[in-house]
């Protein structure tokens, strides 16, 4: 027992040994840690100085841009010059537009207003028609009603006399007394009929009344009819001068524009050579310009290169970071392991004392000494390959870093040449300015000797206008004997007229006098007589007709030659209407050409706005992700800190641990004495029970041991996970930030070429635009003499627009006064057949014969007042006769004044009258609605 005791013993001080050497490897490892992380820690602060020459390199890049926004500001002040050149163009531009639509506006509402007066007329004239007939169906009812009025007499008289001779028979008090209910009754009725015959008289009164005004008033509208007639005849022939004015301002300036365009020539030679210069500087500058993207390029696949090698040295920090985990974990294992042993040697120690069990504890314990010995031995191994693996990356990271150096300093010896080259081309854009400032001042002087041109051309404008003033006196000569022939031609028409009438109202006679003829044979005799009578008016009626033929040739011959004047005049008129479409439509080219450019000009400043504001952005994410990865880096070492805590608490409690150990150990030692002094027959319920005590004491520590172990485990992986996220995301944000700075050159690339084209365009159009302003001076001059057209033109139309708004006031009133009294016709005919039924409700009451006598009087007045009303309804008739041929009088007036009237004329007028018919259709409505308010109290006594 001994020997297996000291066997025992030596082989728990070998392992104890052991155990120690374990605790110094541990330390050792620990040591090799903290030099890993002092070497991690260096790897970062050389990435942080790389990240320093990066953001240099940005400031670079963000200096360039502000170079490259600078020239845009010069290229934007050129684009403002011409921009303020083309205003001036568009300004005369938009008022030659609005011009032309107001004319095609006034065109188009002239022959929209013809057709609508057409429309109306005819409306009208079927009004008037439908009017008439219903006159001639009231005068029939009227003769109707006076028949009727007649056999209702008859009737009296005959009720009269039954009457007297139901008075002889009626001779009961009865029938006195019925008699004397009848007559109360009768007289009631008799006073409400004398009340409501005294509104129908006032009613008639105000008819009468109606009727004058709307007579006078028809008057007086036909007296300013024909004042306005002859003032609008007067402004027709003011216009057609007006017109012929224009046209030889036009042929004029055309004279002038061909002496400009000569002089133009002149210049234009000039400025091709200008021309030719300002190309070759351009080429010279496109030059510099392709050298300086190639070294952009370079330096872009430079950094694109310096991110490849940083990624690498990120990933090469990760897999130590993965490493340093898998030594903490099997330092952690080793730990446990070494706790696994102590506790086996307490057992083994508790099984000396016991003297039980002790070859089971020492097989175990030699079994996990060679599992150590294993262990031991493969950790040394790996230790050992890691080591030269990590000092062969130590070697390469080395000489790496050099060769970053290396690099750094041939981009900085790249980066000062580009500077050089910069200065260069900025002499070379100096130069070129100077050049277009040269160019600017030989333009200004072109333009002084134009404008000493244009002087030149308006003494010939002087010369011209006096040549003008002659060609419209004439012009005046001839109006007024256009007038006087019109004149003429009107009044001859109207004779033609009359004289037709005459002959038509002669047939009608003889027609009459044939039928007349074949129906009575026994006026053969007068008939023979009246025969002679025809004979000699048909001879009369021959001779008129030749009269009338003969007039009607010369009239003929007459409005041939004016029609061949008109048509003279109207193809002037076209051929100076298509030189102006030729106008226009070449003024719409050059419109459509200064759109194009400003198009450009406009996706240009979009395109370098959206640039800029993009930098502004990619500058904002760059910095939120490095205050992210400052942040970052803040939490990284917290968690570290924590960790490092977790770790120190650990070792407290595992100390903690041992120590509860060590007591238990004492407190067995204790038990085993106690044990000793103790009687065998109690030793082994007492051992037993104290052994499953421990055996559970044990077992809990156990548990909080294991529990404490996966807590580190947990919060080890959650770093690492976190750790692994942190450069991942880094790594992304990197990739993104080098495609983004990518894309960007590209696009300033891409716009650097656009500007150089649209620098040769610009030239381009800046040449024609100086072709156009010489053609501008001159649409001024006739832009100035067709405004003054214009003026005169719109004077004339604002009198005819007043003089028509006059007429439709006239028309509208009639209308107006026609429909009322139609509605007072109707109005008279529903009392009528009132009339009726009261009298004859009346004529069945009546029973006495004084009662008769007194209500067949006041039925003769009534029957008195009726037939006035027959008369006046009978003169509102002829009067509405008279209206109808006034209308049609005018209206044939209207017709031959409008074929004096050229076509453009009458598209004027009719355009200024749709513009103001508007505003007074509303004030008639408003006076029918005065007139009918006026009637309302007729209304409701004649529904009384």
């Amino acid at each position: 027992m001994m020997k297996i005791w000291l066997i025992d013993v030596f082989v728990m001080e070998e392992a104890c040994k052991e155990l120690e050497e374990m605790r110094c490897e541990m330390e050792m490892l620990k040591a090799e840690n903290k030099a890993n992380y002092q070497h991690s820690e260096s790897l970062r602060r050389a990435f942080e100085v790389q990240l320093v020459k990066l953001q240099n390199a940005r400031v670079e890049i963000e200096q360039q841009a502000k170079e490259i926004d600078a020239k845009s500001e010069e290229i934007s002040m050129v684009t403002h010059k011409y921009d303020d050149l083309q205003s001036s163009f568009q300004e005369k531009e938009s008022a030659l537009k609005q011009l032309s639509l107001s004319n095609e506006s006034m065109r188009t509402g002239f022959k929209d207003k013809i057709k609508e007066l057409e429309q109306v007329n005819k409306e009208l004239v079927f009004a008037l028609d439908e009017a008439n007939v219903k006159a001639e169906e009231r005068e029939k009812m009227v003769c109707g009603y006076k028949k009727e009025i007649e056999v209702l007499k008859g009737l009296l008289s005959e009720s009269q006399k039954k009457n007297c001779d139901a008075e002889l028979r009626a001779q009961a008090p009865k029938e006195s007394r019925r008699r004397d209910e009848m007559l109360d009754e009768l007289l009631k009725e008799k006073v409400e009929i004398e009340v409501r015959l005294k509104w129908k008289i006032e009613q008639f009164r105000h008819l009468e009344e109606a009727l004058n005004k709307i007579q006078e008033e028809f008057q007086t509208s036909k007296k300013e009819w024909e004042s306005e007639k002859s003032n609008l005849l007067n402004d027709i022939s003011s216009l057609q001068s007006s017109l012929d004015f224009e046209i030889q301002v036009t042929n004029d300036l055309r004279s002038q524009l061909q002496m400009c365009n000569q002089a133009l020539a002149h210049e234009e030679s000039r400025r091709r050579s200008l021309e030719i210069q300002m190309h070759e500087s351009k080429e010279m500058y496109e030059n510099i310009a392709l050298e300086y993207e190639e070294v952009k390029s370079k330096f872009e696949t430079l950094t694109t290169r310096r991110d490849d090698e940083i990624a690498s040295i990120r990933n090469s920090m990760s897999a130590k970071n993965t490493l340093l985990k898998e030594l903490e974990f099997k330092n952690t294992y080793l730990k446990q392991e070494n706790q696994e042993l102590l506790e086996s040697l307490k057992e083994a120690q508790e099984a000396q004392i016991n003297g039980v069990d002790a070859s089971s504890s020492l097989k175990s314990l030699r079994l996990k000494f060679r599992a150590l010995e294993l262990a031991h031995k493969e950790c040394s191994d790996k230790l050992k390959a890691r080591e030269v693996h990590w000092s062969q990356q130590g070697t390469k990271l080395t000489e790496e870093l050099d060769e970053c150096l290396l690099k750094l300093n041939s981009k900085d010896h790249e980066i000062s040449d580009l500077k050089e080259e910069l200065e260069c081309s900025q002499c070379m854009a100096i130069q070129t300015r100077i050049e277009s400032e040269e160019i600017f001042i030989i333009n200004i002087i072109l333009k002084s000797k134009f404008v000493e041109i244009f002087r030149d051309l308006k003494g010939f404008d002087r010369i011209v206008e006096q040549t003008n003033e002659r060609a419209g006196e004439r012009v005046g000569f001839l109006t007024k004997q256009l007038q006087n022939t019109s004149i003429a031609l009107t009044k001859s028409l109207a004779e033609v007229s009359d004289e037709r009438k005459k002959v038509d109202f002669l047939q009608s006679k003889v027609e009459q006098l044939e039928h007349v003829n074949g129906e009575y044979l026994s006026m053969q005799k007068e008939l023979a007589s009246s025969k002679g009578m025809l004979a000699e008016l048909s001879r009369n009626i021959d001779s008129v007709k030749e009269q009338a033929a003969q007039k009607e040739l010369d009239l003929q011959h007459k409005l041939l030659s004016v029609s061949f004047a008109l048509e003279k005049a109207n193809s002037s008129v076209s051929e100076k209407m298509a030189a102006l479409d030729e106008v226009e439509f070449e003024l719409e080219q050059q419109k459509i050409v200064v759109s194009q450019l400003k198009k450009v000009k406009r996706d240009l400043v979009t395109e370098l706005k959206g640039c800029h504001a993009e930098n502004h952005d990619r500058k904002r994410c760059m910095e939120e992700a490095i205050l992210e990865k400052m942040e970052m880096k803040k939490v990284l070492k917290e968690v570290e800190e924590n960790f490092l805590l977790l770790l120190e608490e650990n070792e407290r409690r595992v100390a903690e641990l041992e120590l509860i150990k060590v007591i238990l150990e004492e407190h067995i030692t204790k038990i085993d004495l106690d044990i000793s002094a103790v009687p065998k027959v109690v030793f082994p319920q007492s051992v037993k029970k104290k052994i499953d005590e421990l055996l559970v004491l044990l077992e809990s520590v156990g548990r909080k041991l294991t529990f404490f172990e996966d807590a580190i485990d947990l919060l080890e992986q959650s770093h690492g996970t976190r750790d692994n996220g942190i450069l991942i995301n880094l790594e992304k944000f990197r990739a993104a930030y080098a495609d983004f700075v990518e894309e960007k050159l590209y696009v300033i690339s891409d716009i650097q070429q656009r500007i150089l084209s649209y620098d040769g365009t610009a030239n381009y159009w800046l040449d024609e635009l100086d072709k156009l302003k010489a053609a501008q001076i001159l649409d001024k001059q006739e832009l100035h003499y067709k405004s003054l057209l214009i003026s005169e033109l719109q004077k004339g139309f604002l009198a005819l627009l007043a003089k028509l708004e006059s007429e439709e006031k006239l028309s509208d009133q009639l209308a107006t006064e026609k429909f009322h009294l139609e509605s007072e016709l109707k109005r008279l005919r529903s009392n009528q057949r009132y009339l009726k039924e009261e009298i004859e409700a009346e004529n069945k009451r009546i029973t006495l014969h004084e009662v008769k006598e007194k209500f067949s009087w006041q039925r003769e007045l009534f029957l008195e007042q009726i037939t006035g009303l027959g008369d006046v309804i009978g003169k509102v008739s002829s009067k509405g006769e008279e209206v109808r041929k006034n209308w049609d009088k005018i209206l044939q007036k209207t017709i031959y004044g409008v074929d004096i009237v050229t076509e453009m004329e009458c598209d004027d007028l009719i355009s200024c009258k749709m513009t103001h018919a508007r505003k007074y259709t509303s004030a008639i409505t408003d006076n029918a609605g005065e007139i009918l308010n006026r009637r309302l109290p007729l209304e409701q006594n004649f529904n009384y």
